[in-house]
């Protein structure tokens, strides 16, 4: 079920919704949502001051008299926040004062997050990540320019149960069955069926005693090529060793279909669900007004300096 596993991954990647400032650790932190709600906040202004750049790997973090700003403070970010402290919207400024990214944040009664949109400079919406929590499962919906790319239901561990996805040509099915321990793939291109996956785990009294794998393939689909050694047609059974991982000999028939070593458990895929990655900002336990310099160090010498201005209404 490699093939399977290999192009459900590649779907598994997210667009990163920022630039580089927006990984951690971040130059700046703001409040946490508690001390926003009792503050009362409904906006936080975010801005960043040049300093000039230092010779050395300067790693000085406390600005003294010695720091000479360059230019003006420019407005990075700006947060609006609703009436329980979180974030309902977002923009991050151009250096020239137009809008380059928004996002949009819907929640249900309960406060939980269940909508990601993010617009692009023309105010489209290019893409929308929606989840709703449902009787013990879970379903996220992802859409780019109002197109459906990907839809999925999991467990309430993220353990992904049905998967539907596509792009431009192709498109591909995958579904997990927790009682039979199986696994089944479909993938197409252009309307044409690419190739067929199935493989299952057989038990005895309760313990994974072998894996059985059926596999047909016709032709190439997301970009993926048949891995070495595989055929057309690829079936068999494989027997486990105590620690529950599928032993692949080298002149196996089932080479290049299956890696040695696939474990028991391999074959429940989890997805990592949406979440609106500047959250990990909002920590600080006061209402923070500026941070201390942030450093850029230059791999042939001298860093570049900066750091923040933070505003509230």
């Amino acid at each position: 079920m490699i093939y399977a596993s290999r192009f459900i991954l590649l779907t598994c990647l997210l667009l990163s919704l920022l630039s580089t400032k927006a990984q951690q650790p971040f130059p700046y932190i703001v409040p946490t949502h508690q001390v926003l709600k009792d503050s009362g906040i409904a906006q936080i202004e975010v801005f960043v001051q040049h300093l000039e750049d230092l010779p050395n790997w300067e790693t000085r973090v406390v600005r003294n008299a010695e720091d000479v700003v360059v230019g003006s403070p420019i407005h990075e970010y700006t947060y609006f926040i609703n009436s329980l402290g979180a974030v309902d919207s977002m923009v991050k400024w151009s250096q020239e004062g137009q809008p380059i990214l928004s996002i949009g944040l819907d929640y249900d009664d309960s406060g939980r997050l269940i909508r990601i949109v993010d617009y692009d400079s023309e105010r489209q919406r290019s893409q929308v990540q929606s989840f709703t929590h449902k009787d013990g499962y879970i379903f996220l919906e992802r859409k780019v320019y109002d197109r459906w790319v990907r839809k999925t239901q999991t467990d309430e561990d993220s353990i992904i149960l049905k998967d539907h996805f596509r792009n431009q040509t192709d498109s591909g099915y995958w579904e997990y069955d927790p009682v039979k321990e199986s696994v089944d793939g479909t993938a197409y291109t252009e309307g044409r069926l690419a190739y067929r996956n199935h493989m299952h785990f057989i038990m005895k009294d309760g313990v994974p005693d072998s894996l059985y794998v059926k596999n047909d393939w016709y032709e190439s689909a997301f970009g993926i090529v048949r891995i070495e050694g595989a055929t057309d047609h690829v079936e068999g059974e494989v027997d486990l060793i105590y620690t529950h991982e599928a032993v692949v000999p080298e002149h196996s028939p089932l080479y290049g279909t299956i890696q040695t070593g696939y474990a028991f458990g391999d074959h429940r895929l989890k997805i990592r669900l949406p979440e609106f990655i500047h959250d990990k900002l909002f920590i600080a336990d006061s209402l923070i007004r500026e941070t201390d310099i942030w450093p850029t160090f230059h791999p042939t010498g001298g860093s570049s300096r900066k750091y923040y201005l933070i505003e509230y209404k």
